[in-house]
């Protein structure tokens, strides 16, 4: 289930990378009809915002993947052999020091805010 989960999650943050690009360019247009360029870079800095936290996720995704993969012990039936430990390790802490890092991250901003 785990493996079905990070599949998921994987699909649609890669959908929500894709519609990000595509939001800007629409934004684009938006600048020449009625935005102010100080709008303008206000969307540009959200969307720029939105780009790193879904790419930061599918790097954790991935670094997840390649655990529940080895658990499953889908290399062995496809490749006949496992994966390393050290890459299902460095999968592991990847996952970990990016979970690490947008917590901190969000938490950093709330306590901010409360000042």
């Amino acid at each position: 289930m785990w493996l079905i989960g990070l599949l998921s999650a994987l699909i649609y943050y890669i959908i929500k990378l894709k519609q990000s690009f595509k939001k800007e360019s629409e934004l684009k247009t938006l600048m020449l009809n009625n935005m102010t360029p100080k709008e303008f870079c206000q969307a540009v800095l959200q969307i720029t915002e939105e780009r790193k936290n879904y790419s930061l996720n599918i790097i954790r995704i991935v670094g997840d993947l390649i655990v529940a993969v080895q658990r499953n012990n889908i290399p062995e039936f496809l490749l006949h052999t496992r994966f390393n430990r050290g890459l299902v390790a460095f999968g592991g802490l990847l996952s970990s020091l990016i979970s690490f890092y947008q917590f901190y991250s969000k938490n950093k901003k709330l306590i901010q805010q409360q000042k």
